[in-house]
């Protein structure tokens, strides 16, 4: 008997100290849980605080979206008002220049709903407020070209009008007549400049109009110079913006120095006031 309490001492020692390495292995997975789940628990928060911080910077960016388009759709449409006061057709010439227009088109196709339903998603509401900023953007991009190819500054630096466009009493013949252009008057010899990019279209005598020059603006728009003293450039050259093309003189049929400044659009005269009038507001602006 004494045997077998001695055995049995032996295993509940053996017992004994199985049992208090498995309580340790046990208090360390314990431990080891908990400090994976302190851990698992920061982690999450930093997520959390991740996921707000990029909300609030998708918020900001889609206000500032909408506030860039605003802003851009505010210009487009004092720019595209001053340029119709012109009598120009300012969609066309932002299709030729390459610029948005409000041309549209193609099949109807319905967008899939969000996973919402029809609400619509802030990820969404960022694409959707860039798409309208790049719409607009990009007509005031068109917009800026197109005022840049029109001929909206006076063709001197110094002037004075001395005949408006219009019905008028002749100067030579007092007779009533059609004055298809302004006349400016300024010193003999005054430089005399394109006022917008172009082509010469004629560049030599021209009748009545005495020593003249034509330049083409393209998109059906040119100007035109009469009355000249000296021409600089010729047929087929292309000028640019501010080029000095000609000096001002009295040539043809003319009562004293002047220069006579024509616009044409589509074929038909056009009164160059409003042109001048509509380059003082873009500026303005």
């Amino acid at each position: 008997m004494q045997s077998s309490l001695d055995g049995a001492k032996s295993r509940n020692q053996a017992l004994a100290s199985e049992l208090e390495a498995t309580g340790a292995q046990l208090s360390a997975a314990l431990n080891d849980r908990e400090h994976a789940t302190e851990r698992g628990m920061k982690l999450g928060e930093r997520v959390e605080v991740l996921h707000g911080k990029l909300a609030d910077l998708r918020d900001t960016q889609t206000e500032l979206l909408g506030r860039l388009a605003e802003t851009s759709q505010t210009e487009s449409e004092r720019l595209t008002k001053i340029l119709a006061s012109t009598g120009v057709n300012v969609e066309r010439l932002l299709a030729a220049q390459g610029g948005a227009s409000a041309a549209q088109g193609g099949p109807f196709e319905a967008a899939e709903r969000s996973a919402n339903g029809n609400k619509t998603t802030p990820d969404e509401t960022l694409e959707l407020a860039l798409a309208e900023a790049g719409g607009h953007l990009d007509r005031l991009e068109g917009l800026r070209k197109t005022i840049r190819s029109v001929p909206l500054i006076a063709p001197l630096d110094a002037y004075y009008v001395s005949s408006s466009y219009g019905k008028r009493k002749d100067p030579i013949n007092g007779q009533v007549a059609m004055h298809r252009g302004l006349d400016f008057g300024a010193r003999y010899r005054s430089p005399v400049f394109a006022t917008a990019p172009g082509i010469v279209k004629y560049a030599g005598w021209k009748g009545l109009y005495g020593r003249f020059v034509e330049i083409d603006h393209g998109n059906g728009i040119s100007t035109r110079y009469g009355h000249l003293r000296r021409i600089h450039v010729k047929r087929g050259q292309e000028v640019d913006f501010r080029d000095k093309i000609a000096e001002m003189g009295n040539s043809g049929r003319s009562t004293g120095t002047h220069l006579h400044y024509e616009i044409v659009v589509d074929g038909d005269t056009v009164d160059p006031m409003k042109f001048l009038k509509a380059g003082k507001d873009v500026f303005k602006g």
